[in-house]
């Protein structure tokens, strides 16, 4: 792929970083689109005139249920960008790691937000490639094919390198893994997890394929 580019995109708390990481780790090097052409978490429509339409976009996501839990964790970013009031059933979501400050925000507009933004990048002309992030911890091979089959050329190794600081931070640790594997667990409230079944989009589900509790 020797003029494509690369650029990873998600919203915020959907592991972007772990894909870039696995990405760089297991393929052979790529020309990843910078993020002053374009912030990872942007949405399509914002998609400046400079950004290289040849690349190929890989779009990493979490199942609506993961990605609410981990903003209760950590929300960073999302909550300056966005506005999040809003009607029905609330959750709390973190401001970042360090502010140690709660913001409680409407888990309708959530919805909305999550389900703008997927079907955005889906619908564009771009080659984008969807990766979700329960799919690199259950099946990781099956989403190295899948990257291959866009234009990547993995490095020639017997194995794959998984385990690997992202950002200085831990790897993801082995608690991350066996949550996001088990696509029937979490921890929310039966009100929000039926107000996620109910305005997350039919269409983002069919696209990403996630398990649908509802």
């Amino acid at each position: 792929m020797a003029m494509d580019r690369v650029k990873v995109i998600g919203l915020q708390r959907s592991g972007t970083n772990y894909v870039d990481g696995l990405i760089k780790r297991n393929f052979e090097p790529v020309v990843f689109v910078s993020h002053q052409v374009l912030w990872k978490h942007e949405f399509v429509e914002n998609l400046g005139s400079d950004f290289p339409p040849e690349s190929i976009v890989v779009l990493v996501h979490k199942s609506p249920y993961s990605w609410m839990e981990s903003l209760q964790r950590s929300a960073k970013d999302l909550w300056k960008y966005h506005d999040l009031a809003g009607p029905g059933p609330q959750i709390k979501i973190r401001r970042g790691h360090y502010e140690g400050m709660q913001l409680t925000v409407s888990v309708e507009r959530l919805c909305d937000l999550y389900s703008r933004y997927h079907l955005g990048w889906l619908r564009s002309s771009l080659r984008t490639v969807p990766v979700a992030l329960e799919s690199v911890i259950a099946d990781v091979h099956g989403v190295v094919g899948r990257l291959e089959e866009a234009g990547l050329r993995r490095i020639e190794q017997s194995e794959l390198e998984l385990d690997f600081e992202v950002n200085q931070a831990r790897p993801l640790s082995a608690s991350d893994r066996a949550r996001l594997a088990d696509p029937t667990s979490f921890d929310l409230d039966s009100e929000t997890l039926a107000t996620i079944d109910q305005f997350v989009d039919p269409a983002v589900w069919d696209a990403l394929d996630h398990p649908r509790l509802g």
